[in-house]
């Protein structure tokens, strides 16, 4: 039945079918297809704009927040694994960096770049508040091992450059309260009689044995530090200058006595020396040592002219290369092609093959150096050949041949990468546990009636002692400058927070606090008050940047 009355319509009301299915289609796209603007099966993806990222998009959202874990790295080495504070840390990292792009701030200098990266927390000896180049050096090994390129940390040293430099910009004249100005002057003079107990990192080496979901969890949170990057596929084309030696060239004399005269030093320098002579007793002024005679032309010729016949080479490899790199552009010849091969094979060289590389890790491979193999990154599918590149003494053309894609590699390919990492975070975990755990015992101590001293030492901590010193006076060695930020609400008898700085972590013992007893008037409170109007106060940076942040993260999940 339903078959005749679908043929009957077909074949009579063939306007009727047509006004059926196109009330069907319409039907669907409005109600129930994937872009319905009534139904519930629209697209998910919703943009979340800010500045010039997109925090919906996972390649921004990495870009902005791996790049903040490597900046908070550099700048504040120990911090606790806070996701909140990274999160916010990144952030501000994007405001301030887009309103520094905005003025067209002008990056550093090598030399500004130098001093600056000389001043970073990371780099520093906390004992002397000095550049250490130790640390320095330790930590490009540790980007090594943990796969992060030293270009990427150029480029977020470079932003936080900016990023400073845009701060002190918005800085402005600082004011301060006098009831401030009295609780600093102080601060700025109080005298304290201090003791510090101090465990070393290196010794301390807890049992640490994450399990496979923790290893899990942690590549996940961390796979940004795991991406094998784009890499390379390059080969090269050599033409040796020793391939084109003319044996029968013999150079005329005036060409010989230039070339000896040019590199005469060379050749003295490398002269055997003559013989010690003994001396007679008949003889008393005769040399044991008697000087190398001056070199001739003679003695060195034919090393002259072996020479000479390598420089006319070197032009002949380089005159061969010039023309091989014209021959493949008006021929046009095509890369892998049977007429790329028949050209090789008439100049009697072959496809030398590179290990692939990336941007991150061009190191040296078949006696070619970074700067000749970096040239590779130049190419492409019709860009595929290099111009003749001087490389010693030969000269090189890089064939391009293709490129691996980034990709996140599974847990298994970077276990033993993951692992390391993972337990040394929570080595330093334990580090931190270690020492709230140190703090809780003494203070018992304390109130049981041992002193600090003794309680320290029984925990096999190393003790320094600290007389006399006021904050406003140059720091004693061994005081580091995590130390010191304790005292600010350390009393008398009370033992400050366990502080961490790279190689140590410190308990500060209050054993004397003297308070000065300054009232408004006093000259030291006037001279404070008279310094904050000619410095900047970064008081005035954080309400911009919050007002920044508020505006722009207003639709999106990261909002305030």
């Amino acid at each position: 039945m339903f078959y005749w009355i679908q043929t009957y319509l077909t074949k009579h009301f063939k306007w009727l079918i047509v006004i059926l299915l196109a009330v069907l289609i319409v039907s669907f796209v409005f109600t129930i297809g994937n872009f319905s603007p009534l139904g519930g099966g629209g697209p998910r993806y919703i943009d979340q704009p800010f500045f010039e990222y997109d925090l919906s998009s996972e390649k921004d959202a990495s870009q902005i927040f791996g790049r903040g874990r490597v900046s908070l790295s550099i700048n504040i080495p120990f911090y606790a694994d806070n996701q909140e504070f990274l999160q916010s840390y990144s952030l501000t990292r994007i405001a301030l960096l887009h309103q520094a792009k905005l003025i067209g701030l002008p990056g550093p200098s090598d030399e500004e770049f130098k001093t600056f990266v000389r001043s970073l927390p990371a780099f520093m000896d906390f004992s002397t508040q000095e550049f250490d180049e130790t640390r320095y050096t330790a930590f490009l090994d540790s980007l090594r091992n943990a796969s992060i390129s030293e270009m990427l940390v150029t480029q977020v040293l470079q932003e936080d450059f900016l990023i400073e430099r845009m701060r002190s910009l918005l800085e402005g004249p600082g004011h301060m309260l006098p009831h401030e100005a009295l609780e600093t002057a102080k601060q700025n003079d109080t005298v304290w009689d201090l003791q510090t107990a101090r465990l070393s990192y290196a010794s301390f080496n807890p049992e640490v044995s994450p399990s496979r979901e923790e290893l899990e969890s942690y590549f996940s949170r961390n796979a940004f530090r795991y991406l094998i990057p784009t890499k390379t596929e390059a080969g090269f084309l050599s033409f040796e200058p020793t391939e084109f030696v003319d044996e029968t060239y013999q150079p005329e004399d005036g060409e010989k006595q230039v070339h000896f005269v040019t590199n005469k030093a060379r050749y003295q320098a490398e002269m055997p020396p003559p013989e010690p002579v003994e001396k007679e007793d008949d003889d008393s002024d005769a040399p044991e040592n008697p000087e190398t005679p001056e070199v001739t032309l003679d003695q060195v010729e034919e090393k002259v002219i072996a020479e000479l016949r390598l420089e006319q080479a070197s032009k002949r490899a380089q005159n061969a290369a010039e023309e091989f790199a014209y021959y493949l552009f008006d021929k046009e010849i095509e890369n892998g092609s049977e007429a790329f091969s028949e050209a090789m094979e008439r100049q009697g060289i072959e496809l030398v093959p590179l290990q692939p590389y990336g941007r991150d890790s061009v190191g040296s491979q078949q006696g070619l150096g970074p700067e000749t193999l970096n040239q590779a990154f130049r190419l492409n599918e019709s860009r595929y050949y290099s111009d003749p590149i001087q490389d010693g003494d030969r000269f090189v053309i890089l064939i391009y041949r293709g490129q691996t894609p980034e990709r996140a590699p599974a847990l298994d390919e970077v276990a033993d990468r993951v692992s390391a990492d993972l337990e040394e975070e929570l080595r330093r975990e334990k580090f931190v546990a270690k020492g709230q755990s140190l703090k809780t015992e003494i203070e018992a101590a304390l109130a049981a009636g041992e002193t600090f001293e003794s309680a320290a030492a029984s925990r096999e901590l190393d003790l320094a002692s600290f007389q006399e010193y006021k904050q406003s006076s140059p720091a004693p060695e061994g005081l580091s400058a995590g130390a010191r930020n304790q005292l600010e609400g350390l009393e008398e008898g009370e033992v400050s927070d366990w502080v961490t700085d790279p190689t140590d972590g410190i308990l500060v013992f209050a054993e004397r606090k003297s308070v000065p007893d300054y009232t408004l008037t006093d000259d030291p409170v006037r001279t404070v008050i008279e310094s904050q109007s000619t410095v900047l106060s970064s008081r005035n940076v954080d309400p911009i940047i919050s007002e920044l942040l508020e505006r722009e993260l207003a639709d999106t999940a990261y909002r305030r």
